[in-house]
C-alpha cells in the first residue's frame, strides 16, 4: 500500500513538466479603412468584428480603449497605416502577438470587406478572407460573424442576411389547379417583398388567390427593416390574414443632459451638439460617449444600440470641488482617479471632495494604489515612488527554474528508489536461508527509507514550482510584463 502511495507521488511530480500550458494568444484589431463608405459606418463594422472575434474562442481580444490610450501616450497616428511595417510597429508598442486589420468598401449594391491576420513577431501575413454581401451594411454587420469563421478557417452555419434559412421554391405552388385558399398580406410600412415557399409574390398590400392547402413559409423582407418569417396554414376555400409591422434594423439615441455653455459632446469619435439629438439611423451596436464641460465632471461611457428601440440616455453633471496635484520623477505613467484613466496630470486635477482611489501603473513596477481624500477648494499633493519589479520577476524565475530541476531529479531518483525497492523485497521473498532473508530485509529498508526520502523532497521541491509559477504570473500582471 505505502509502495503504491509513493507511486502516485512519483506520477504527480513527473506530471509537473507539464504544468505551465500555452495561453490564448493576444490579438488587436485595428480600425478598418473605408472605401466609398463614412468613417463612422467604417468604426461600426470594427466595433462589430472586435466584438464577435472573443466569441470564436481563438485569440483573447486587446480593448479598443487600452489601444487608444497606448496610441495616445506614444503619439502614434493609426491614420495611413496601411502598410505591413506600420501594423508591425503598432503591434509592438500594444504588446500585441497578431494584429487584424483590412478595408471595408462599397460599391453599388455590394459590400466588401478585406481581412487580414499578421503576426507581429515574424511580419508575415498568416491569414487574408474578402466577404461581400449584396444588399445593405445592415447584412455586412450580421456577416461579421462567417466573415472571422471564414478567416480563422472555422465553421459557420445559418443564413447572416435575415437569420432564417431561405425558403426554396416550390414548383408545385404554381402546378397546383384545384381550390385553394386566399392569402392577404398588408405590412406597415408599405412595398415589403413577399416570398411564399421561396416564390417571390409581389410586394405589400397583396392578394393572392387559390394558394395550395397546406402549410407554407412566408417571408417578408425590406431595405432598412428585420425580415419576418411565418408558418401559415392554408385551407381550401378560406382566407388567411397577416398584418405585420415591420421592425427597423436602426435605432434611436435621445440625450438629455442640463444645458451648460461649453459643454462638449464626443458620439461615436464624433463632436455633436444637443440640437443634434435624437440620432436616428444607427446600426445595433455599443457606442463610446462623452460628456465634458468646464468646472464638471468627464463622462466617458458606452450606449447600446438595438434595432427597432429608442435608447434614452439621462445624465446630470457633477461639479469639481477641489485638486490633486502628482509629483513624480518618473515617465510613461498610466494614472487612474476611481479606475479612471487621466491623460493629463501636469496641472492639478479637479476633483470632487470627499475620497479618491489614486492608482499609478508603470511596464516593469509595481502599482502604486492610495485612497486620497480631497477637501472643499483644496489642493491635495502626492508624491509618487514606484518599486521596479523586474529584479523580483526574475529573481523568481531562477529560482523555478532550478526548483523544477529538482523536481524532475527527485523523480528519477524516487523511479531508482522504487524498482530497488522491489528487487529487494522480491530477493527477500526468495531468500532459502535465515541469512539470506536478514541481508535482504535490510535491503528492503534502506531502499524504502530512500524511496520515502527522496519522494517528500521531490513533493517539496515540485509544491514549491507550483508556487513560483503564480507568484511570477502575479508579478507579471501587476507590473505589465509579458509571460
Amino acid at each position: 500500500m505505502r509502495r503504491k502511495l509513493y507511486l502516485f507521488v512519483l506520477i504527480f511530480q513527473l506530471s509537473l513538466c507539464g504544468l505551465l500550458s500555452q495561453p490564448k494568444k493576444t490579438i488587436s484589431v485595428l480600425n478598418l479603412d473605408p472605401n466609398g463608405l463614412t468613417n463612422q459606418e467604417a468604426k461600426i463594422i470594427t466595433d462589430r468584428i472586435r466584438s464577435t472575434l472573443p466569441r470564436l474562442g481563438v485569440y483573447n481580444v486587446q480593448e479598443r480603449g487600452k489601444m487608444e490610450a497606448i496610441f495616445d501616450e506614444m503619439k502614434f497616428q493609426l491614420s495611413g497605416c496601411a502598410s505591413e511595417e506600420c501594423v508591425v510597429q503598432a503591434g509592438q508598442l500594444l504588446g500585441a502577438e497578431k494584429m487584424l486589420y483590412g478595408s471595408v468598401g462599397h460599391l453599388g449594391n455590394f459590400f466588401t470587406l478585406e481581412l487580414m491576420i499578421l503576426d507581429v513577431e515574424t511580419g508575415s501575413i498568416e491569414q487574408t478572407c474578402s466577404y461581400e454581401v449584396q444588399g445593405d451594411i445592415g447584412k455586412l454587420l450580421k456577416g461579421a460573424e462567417e466573415a472571422l469563421s471564414k478567416l480563422l478557417d472555422l465553421e459557420y452555419s445559418g443564413d447572416i442576411s435575415s437569420g432564417v434559412n431561405q425558403p426554396t421554391s416550390n414548383p408545385m405552388q404554381s402546378a397546383f389547379t384545384g381550390i385553394g385558399g386566399r392569402l392577404d398580406i398588408e405590412t406597415s410600412p408599405t412595398g415589403a417583398s413577399v416570398f411564399l415557399d421561396g416564390e417571390e409574390l409581389g410586394k405589400t398590400p397583396l392578394t393572392k388567390q387559390n394558394i395550395r392547402p397546406g402549410p407554407h413559409v412566408l417571408l417578408l423582407r425590406l431595405q432598412n427593416y428585420q425580415d419576418y418569417s411565418q408558418s401559415i396554414q392554408m385551407e381550401s376555400g378560406e382566407i388567411e390574414k397577416v398584418d405585420c409591422s415591420m421592425n427597423s434594423v436602426f435605432g434611436e439615441l435621445q440625450i438629455k443632459i442640463q444645458d451648460q455653455p461649453e459643454i462638449e459632446i464626443l458620439f461615436n469619435e464624433e463632436q455633436v451638439n444637443l440640437g443634434d439629438f435624437p440620432i436616428r439611423n444607427l446600426a445595433q451596436g455599443v457606442y463610446p460617449l462623452t460628456i465634458s464641460c468646464s468646472g464638471f465632471f468627464s463622462v466617458d461611457t458606452t450606449v447600446t444600440i438595438f434595432s427597432n428601440e429608442i435608447t434614452q440616455f439621462h445624465l446630470e453633471l457633477e461639479p469639481m470641488m477641489g485638486a490633486l496635484k502628482i509629483e513624480t520623477d518618473f515617465s510613461d505613467l498610466t494614472l487612474s482617479v476611481n479606475n479612471q484613466v487621466i491623460d493629463q496630470f501636469i496641472k492639478p486635477i479637479e476633483l470632487k471632495q470627499g475620497s479618491h482611489l489614486l492608482q499609478v501603473t508603470k511596464v516593469g513596477y509595481y502599482p502604486y494604489e492610495e485612497s486620497v481624500f480631497i477637501p472643499d477648494n483644496g489642493i491635495v499633493t502626492k508624491r509618487v515612488n514606484l518599486k521596479y519589479a523586474l529584479l523580483d520577476h526574475n529573481r523568481y524565475k531562477k529560482q523555478r527554474k532550478y526548483a523544477l530541476i529538482a523536481t524532475i531529479g527527485a523523480s528519477a531518483l524516487s523511479l531508482y528508489a522504487y524498482v530497488s525497492a522491489n528487487q529487494a523485497y522480491e530477493s527477500y521473498s526468495n531468500a532459502t536461508t535465515m541469512v539470506q532473508a536478514k541481508k535482504y530485509k535490510k535491503s528492503t529498508q534502506n531502499a524504502d527509507i530512500l524511496l520515502m526520502s527522496v519522494a517528500s523532497a521531490g513533493a517539496g521541491a515540485g509544491v514549491y514550482t507550483v508556487f513560483l509559477h503564480f507568484r511570477i504570473s502575479h508579478i507579471q500582471k501587476l507590473a505589465g510584463l509579458k509571460p
